[in-house]
């Protein structure tokens, strides 16, 4: 199976999540999250706002910045670059062009250097950290400069593949993965 199909496969896969079972299930995803040692010890990490049905952070965003730490997220910019983008509240937030939730205008930018760790979506993940996206490229760039240990991959079980996914030169592997019920360590 090629990635067009694999990605197809796997929006579909989180299409059929309902509100109430992705509800729960982002519940239990940021509970063990926060449990988590690099969490913990975070002071400035990356995250995403999710989009509908995705695996959702908000509950974590809102704990770590209620608990003083730097929050950023991905501001999609031109040439399918990120840019890091401060969080100062899940309430001042607007949709951007590509729907996705990011600071209002005047935000404060970040520095990769900062991050302690990266929370990074994906519509498909492998058990040996491969990840597939929504095929712009966009995290596989913004990854290169962050080491494997500091990304964490985030997604659904049923976005959880036991087969390898089709990795090319430029695709970005994660050092760990969370789901809602279980954490997969990659790298030490």
């Amino acid at each position: 199976m090629d990635k067009k199909d694999i990605r197809k496969r796997g929006l579909a896969v989180r299409k059929q999540v309902n509100e109430q079972q992705a509800d729960m299930w982002s519940a239990l995803l940021c509970q063990q999250i926060q449990q988590s040692e690099a969490y913990q010890e975070a002071h400035c990490f990356m995250a995403y706002l999710s989009m509908p049905k995705e695996a959702n952070l908000d509950s974590l965003l809102a704990h770590a910045l209620a608990n003083g730490k730097r929050v950023y997220v991905p501001v999609c910019k031109e040439g399918y670059q990120l840019e890091l983008a401060r969080l100062s509240s899940l309430d001042a937030v607007v949709p951007d062009v590509l729907g996705i939730r990011i600071p209002a205008a005047g935000y404060e930018k970040g520095r990769v250097d900062e991050l302690d760790c990266v929370y990074v979506p994906g519509v498909s993940f492998d058990r040996s950290g491969g990840r597939l996206g929504m095929g712009a490229g966009y995290y596989d760039r913004f990854l290169t400069s962050i080491p494997r240990y500091k990304r964490v991959g985030v997604c659904w079980d049923c976005q959880l593949n036991d087969e390898l996914l089709p990795m090319e030169g430029t695709d970005q592997y994660m050092g760990w993965i969370y789901t809602q019920s279980q954490c997969i360590q990659l790298v030490r």
